[in-house]
């Protein structure tokens, strides 16, 4: 080791350099004034600086210490010098100072910055920032020269601070709400967004500052007309809240709800834009699938038959729930284990035709949500359509479409699965916990639905076979009295007229009697005819509902001694005789109501035609009109089997109460009607057979 050169002084009782060179005041022998006065200048300066001056050999020694060390460690200057600088470091940071050391021992004029906490004499660690330079090849220092001030209360400060800003950090991370500040310009530039941009939509921060064009390339089109409206309206201290869709880095939009205002800003600082984005994308979506489930519950109310019920059910997930598609499956008959779309909505909905779904276990094609969920009797959500693998065998042509996720619903009932619903999503976020709930609900709906109208479908079919069967055997009956009884009737009658007859020749005082027998045969056959005719009113033929409607109306005004009317504007020719019949039933019991409940003293048979195919019946009284509620076990079923007569030929029937009094009956029914025979001798080609020749 170097000798260091006999420049450093010693430490005196006094810790001064003040007393260097001064005898009694005067400058000491051979040494002018000058020397003095920058001696003592420099004393001045060491003696009462904060900062703390020291000199080190290469191996960290204390050669020197400035007197300020005993306000700053503790130590006296005596205390100090000899002893090893690393004596004093904090054990965390004694490598670093170390390791920085022997940096600075590496070339002459090498300088070194460092921070570490060395120990003070009351045993407490402070902080001290040095400068180092080597100036171990300088003759006149041969040593290293440090210059240390104490940082403690800015080290806790900065701590604070970086705690502080690290809270914030968090803070604005954790919080759902995206912080951003923009300036108040057309457009906007955002100036800050917070950090956690990349973890909902995908961003780095950079891509975001600055950039003028982020609002014209990130908000929807639909959207964007209406957000700079918002812009352009804003005022300093005022604010704003709108629902806009933003684009993501990957490209799917997401709803946000925006709330801003501008700052009212001060001298040194401009108006600026500060405001949020919070993602209710989720919400929305649920929003959207709460909406399309009570609609598809109106659906079901007003579905008349399986078809009619899942093409609806699709068309309203789709148009209201805001998916790409929709559709549902049962198991095919044909196939073993294979789903047959039955239904289908939106778009690309040809995607279904070649999809060719199985759940047959093993089976590729059987793997993916449809399947799995047909399989499970569970609902079955892939929210990545482009990276799962299960789903390989469909992935081309759903990215075709834009499908990028869906799920499959199992229409469940009592254990049984009926089929499934399967919906499809432009974005992979679909799907959700409370929006795949409310759709497992819907799904649930949709199999109830089914069962009912099944159900319901087998009773209307029980129904109609019943009535089949009693309109049958009211034939068969009506048959038998025409063709038995009234003919025997009519025979016997016959006889006894002769039998009178031969009798009043011969002056036979039993001649009278047996007139009055053959008088009453003849009523009694008469009788009998009548009551075939009304367990057998509609003959066959097109027009036959027109004459036995006439018919009927002109027995009612004489049995009933009321005005009833039949009306036909022009011809309704009706080729089915079950329609025809139900129809003269309905007229019959609606009648019959008119005039037994309503006291009708006038009553309107009305036949007609209606746009697209469609007659209308309808029968209106002068009555005293319809309760609130049936008073009478008759009435109610009255009119249950009219409502009932009118399904049963895929017609609706309504009562409703007229103006001036009284009910009208209106049933309206789509019917292939015949057209009049002289329109189908023009229209027929030669050699043709009319309609009317073969019989209806």
């Amino acid at each position: 080791m170097r000798k260091p050169p006999d420049v450093y002084p010693k430490p005196q009782a006094k810790e001064s350099a003040e007393g260097i060179g001064k005898v009694n005041g005067s400058a000491p022998p051979g040494r002018d004034r000058a020397a003095v006065r920058a001696e003592r200048l420099l004393a001045a300066l060491t003696d009462n600086s904060w900062d703390r001056v020291g000199i080190l050999d290469e191996k960290g020694i204390i050669l020197y210490s400035s007197p300020s060390c005993s306000r700053i460690h503790g130590y006296s200057a005596g205390e100090l010098q000899g002893r090893s600088s690393f004596d004093f470091v904090h054990p965390e940071d004694l490598e670093r100072t170390r390791r920085l050391f022997q940096q600075l021992l590496a070339a002459q004029g090498q300088r070194a910055y460092m921070q570490y906490r060395v120990k003070r004499k009351d045993g407490e660690y402070i902080w001290m920032e040095t400068t180092s330079v080597n100036l171990l090849e300088d003759p006149d220092i041969r040593g290293i020269v440090l210059n240390e001030r104490e940082i403690t209360a800015r080290r806790r400060s900065e701590a604070e601070l970086l705690a502080t800003k690290a809270r914030l950090e968090y803070l604005l991370n954790a919080t759902p709400a995206i912080i951003y500040a923009a300036t108040v310009t057309e457009p906007p530039v955002i100036t800050f967004v917070s950090d956690n941009v990349r973890r909902q939509f995908g961003y780095q921060r950079e891509e975001i500052i600055g950039r003028q064009d982020f609002w014209n390339r990130h908000v929807h089109p639909d959207d964007a007309e209406r957000v700079r409206a918002t812009l352009a309206g804003l005022r300093p201290g005022r604010s704003a809240s709108l629902e806009h869709r933003l684009r993501t880095r990957d490209g799917e939009y997401r709803f946000v709800r925006t709330e801003l205002s501008i700052t009212a800003g001060k001298k040194e600082s401009p108006p600026e834009l500060a405001g949020f984005w919070l993602d209710i994308t989720d919400r929305k979506r649920v929003e959207a699938a709460l909406l399309a489930t009570m609609e598809c519950g109106e659906t079901l109310i007003r579905a008349t038959s399986e078809r009619d019920l899942l093409e609806s059910i699709c068309r309203v997930i789709v148009k209201m729930g805001g998916y790409r598609m929709a559709w549902v499956g049962i198991p095919d008959p044909g196939s073993s284990q294979t789903l047959l779309p039955v239904a289908r909505a939106g778009a690309g909905e040809d995607y279904v035709d070649k999809a060719r779904i199985t759940w047959a276990t093993g089976e590729p094609r059987a793997g993916g949500p449809v399947g799995r969920a047909m399989r499970t009797h569970k609902p079955v959500v892939c929210r990545d359509l482009a990276h799962d693998p299960r789903f390989a065998p469909w992935r081309r042509a759903a990215i075709k479409r834009g499908y990028a996720s869906v799920i499959g619903l199992p229409l469940m009932w009592r254990g049984e699965c009926l089929g499934t619903l399967a919906i499809y999503s432009d974005q992979t976020v679909a799907f959700q916990r409370e929006e795949a709930s409310l759709l497992q609900n819907l799904a649930g709906d949709i199999a109830y639905g089914l069962v009912a109208l099944r159900t319901r479908g087998e009773r209307e079919q029980l129904e109609r076979q019943l009535l089949e069967i009693s309109e049958r055997e009211q034939r068969r009956i009506a048959q038998d009295l025409h063709d038995g009884l009234c003919q025997q009737l009519l025979g016997a009658s016959y006889l006894a007229a002769n039998a009178a007859r031969r009798l009043t020749q011969r002056t036979d005082p039993e001649a009278a009697p047996l007139h009055g027998i053959a008088e009453i045969l003849r009523n009694a056959a008469v009788d009998a005819r009548a009551l075939s005719h009304g367990l057998h009113p509609v003959d066959a033929g097109p027009r036959a509902l027109m004459k036995a409607l006439e018919n009927f109306a002109s027995l009612t005004s004489r049995m009933f001694e009321i005005d009833c009317r039949f009306l036909c504007p022009r011809p309704v020719m009706v080729r089915q005789q079950t329609i025809a019949t139900h129809l003269y039933r309905i007229a019959q019991e609606a009648t019959g109501n008119a005039i037994t409940h309503g006291g009708s003293s006038r009553v309107l048979v009305r036949l007609s035609h209606a746009a697209r195919g469609h007659l209308i019946l309808s029968v209106r009284d002068n009555g005293s009109g319809m309760p609130e509620r049936p008073t009478g076990q008759a009435t109610g079923m009255g009119l249950r089997i009219m409502r009932h007569r009118a399904a049963t030929c895929g017609g609706t029937l309504k009562v409703l109460r007229s103006h001036g009094g009284g009910v009208t009956v209106i049933c309206r029914i789509p019917v292939p009607t015949a057209k009049p025979r002289a329109q189908v001798k023009r229209r027929a080609t030669p050699g043709a057979v009319p309609a009317s020749a073969r019989g209806s």
